[in-house]
């Protein structure tokens, strides 16, 4: 089953992920982030943020999470070689907490660190890697809080659409409906395009907007005849660009060569909402 996300409301997230978590570009818009500044690393603002975590020794990278935005003083920064925090210590750190999955990294600057080494900020940038500047009056508690009120009214909003479609895929079932109504049914719970095929791409059902069908087909994912290129939706990385979407697609386990695939589609930048999709 493939969805295209058509419009993209709070909270939206690809339920076939486990990552249920805020783009970094979004927690930039919090009150408590007012005045931060992006140093280096854009290309990766919408990594996704599960939680915050506060620096205050040099060899933090040892006990960080993945997905985690890291903020400090600076101090142990500075504690760990001059006052600009070693051009090697810090690019060191920028390359340790990239290889963990970590989302980003704020250092507040003008009390411990006046400036950040220029060789590991463009390392940052060759990463993707997000280094933020923090302006002295932000509060690390101020921030925190909103940060994890922002996770939490996510966490809740996805729960009710699971739960809304759970509820409404049961009731269809039930009451025998068939692979048009149950993509119809889904569509219109998570506000997506949805097509249904075998494994090898032949169309079963869908709930696809004509619009979102010349989309795939501009992507070069969807033939002439209507089979859908499942082999080109299954990325390395598990997506494809489709437009302002991206598309993926995957087995369904069990017995048996015509089981049909499903997929989710998500745009790569979204503007500070948080992530779409459907199962």
């Amino acid at each position: 089953m493939v969805g295209i996300a058509k419009s993209w409301s709070l909270g939206v997230q690809p339920l076939i992920s486990p990552t249920y978590g805020v783009a970094l570009r979004d927690l930039l818009r919090l009150e408590g982030m007012k005045g931060v500044t992006v140093l280096a690393g854009h290309g990766g603002l919408d990594r996704m943020v599960l939680g915050v975590n506060v620096m205050e020794v040099p060899d933090i990278a040892d006990w960080v999470k993945p997905h985690d935005l890291l903020v400090t003083t600076g101090f142990p920064l500075a504690s760990g070689g001059d006052q600009r925090g070693g051009a090697l210590p810090f690019a060191r750190l920028v390359r340790d907490l990239h290889a963990r999955g970590l989302a980003g990294l704020g250092v507040k600057l003008g009390r411990y660190v006046d400036t950040l080494d220029p060789e590991a900020l463009a390392l940052a940038d060759e990463l993707d890697f997000p280094v933020l500047g923090l302006p002295m009056a932000l509060a690390f508690d101020e921030l925190l809080r909103q940060a994890y009120g922002r996770l939490n009214e996510l966490t809740a909003g996805v729960l009710e659409r699971i739960d809304a479609l759970h509820r409404a895929l049961t009731l269809l079932v039930l009451e025998g409906g068939d692979l048009d109504q149950i993509a119809a049914e889904v569509a219109r719970v998570l506000d997506l395009g949805v097509l249904v095929t075998s494994t090898d791409g032949r169309e079963r059902a869908a709930a696809l907007p004509d619009p979102l069908r010349r989309r795939l087909e501009e992507a070069d994912l969807l033939e002439p005849g209507g089979r859908l290129r499942v082999e080109r939706a299954r990325a390395p990385q598990g997506t494809s660009p489709v437009s302002t979407s991206r598309a993926a697609a995957s087995r369904r386990a069990g017995p048996g060569p015509s089981l049909p695939r499903r997929a989710a589609a998500q745009p790569p930048h979204l503007s500070g909402r948080a992530r779409g999709g459907s199962r």
